[in-house]
């Protein structure tokens, strides 16, 4: 999936994800576009070592404007999903603990809950779980 942008939000805890998918290029002028960024990015984005990334993104007054999750390889893999999931959880942290909610063993629902909320609508918003099929079933 090359160049695209799926846009989360959670009206619970109001916080805005935003999961960009593609090129380096393309992540860095959407987001210089279309977020009030104050933070510089180019070196987390640019970064090649890594499958996917996790950004808060504050504004000129260092507050926080949204979460992105950039992954320059997008595919209809196990790799991808697990990279997927890895950075859903680091929204996930981000999300709950500057909202004083503590995610530990005794308090781990509204974790799960989140974790799952995002996963499931960023599987259907990129159909990433469609299969191919090899030729015809008997």
């Amino acid at each position: 999936m090359k160049n695209k942008v799926c846009e989360y939000y959670n009206d619970t805890n109001g916080a805005r994800v935003y999961l960009i998918t593609g090129s380096r290029a393309f992540c860095k002028k959407w987001m210089r576009e279309n977020l009030s960024i104050a933070n510089e990015l180019d070196d987390v984005i640019d970064n090649k070592t890594n499958a996917g990334v996790t950004m808060e993104v504050h504004d000129q007054d260092h507050v926080k404007v949204c979460d992105v999750i950039f992954m320059n390889e997008f595919n209809n893999d196990a790799k991808t999903l697990s990279t997927l999931f890895h950075e859903i959880f680091h929204v996930a942290v981000d999300i709950l603990l500057p909202r004083n909610i503590p995610v530990d063993y005794h308090n781990n629902e509204p974790m799960a809950y989140l974790l799952s909320a995002m996963s499931q609508f960023f599987i259907e918003k990129t159909n990433i779980l469609k299969y191919k099929t090899k030729g015809k079933r008997k």
